[in-house]
């Protein structure tokens, strides 16, 4: 899922089961400009997955 200018993401279908935000303001203040990759990396470390797969279940169901 993208965004640009500042477009709500909810205007997306409602089948989205999880999304990050990739705006420098996300990760700045924790991982300063060049820490794009470990932001994403500690996003999916501190995910919980068996919620994701309940999701994801519902989702196919």
């Amino acid at each position: 899922m993208r965004t640009s200018r500042a477009r709500r993401a909810c205007s997306f279908p409602p089948c989205s089961m999880l999304a990050m935000d990739l705006w420098e303001h996300a990760y700045m203040v924790d991982y300063m400009p060049a820490g794009k990759a470990d932001y994403v990396e500690a996003f999916f470390l501190n995910l919980n997955w068996s919620v994701m797969e309940t999701r994801f279940a519902r989702l196919c169901a």
